[in-house]
């Protein structure tokens, strides 16, 4: 199996997406992923990251490009989570990605990077192949930074959908802070 063809396979799994580290990892010299971006088989969108030209965008590629820019030990956060699924009409300005680690390359201006450190292990999840926080944890992420109808209507659709546990929107519901009487 040729490098090329074996590259492919393992961005077939990440929206078309391959790094450095997959290369490692796949036993692949670094050097083929930039021969095949001279050839324009692969477009380099971030330090080590690049995406196939051929491959389609799809739900979560854009998405994806970003938690793969940050790096390792990222994932899609807030609004960002909640445009991944198409709720409440999130429409973030730029893609929210956390990471557990410092990020000292400089990143394009479409991310918002934060450092989490108090994330717990359950509060993660993968969307679209995207890793992301849970449903839950994004939309008390926003909830004091979004109008309320919309987050209800964010709440709403995710219920409609089977998104949200009732322990999970029993629980969202309970923090949910007093109306104006």
């Amino acid at each position: 199996m040729t490098y090329q063809r074996q590259l492919r396979r393992i961005a077939g799994y990440q929206h078309g997406i391959i790094t450095t580290i997959d290369a490692d990892e796949a036993d692949v010299p670094p050097v083929v992923l930039r021969k095949l971006a001279q050839r324009g088989v692969l477009r380099k969108i971030g330090h080590g990251v690049y995406r196939f030209i051929d491959f389609p965008t799809t739900t979560g590629s854009s998405e994806a490009e970003a938690v793969a820019i940050v790096g390792e030990d990222s994932y899609l956060e807030g609004e960002s989570v909640l445009s991944l699924l198409e709720l409440g009409h999130a429409n973030p300005v730029r893609v929210e990605v956390a990471t557990l680690r410092q990020v000292r390359r400089s990143l394009p201006r479409w991310l918002k990077v934060t450092r989490r450190t108090t994330l717990h292990e359950d509060q993660l999840t993968t969307y679209h192949g995207v890793p992301s926080v849970t449903l839950s944890t994004a939309l008390q992420q926003v909830r004091n930074r979004t109008p309320e109808y919309r987050w209800k209507e964010a709440v709403d659709q995710a219920t409609r959908r089977d998104l949200l546990s009732v322990h999970e929107l029993d629980e969202l519901l309970a923090n949910r802070p007093h109306e104006a009487a």
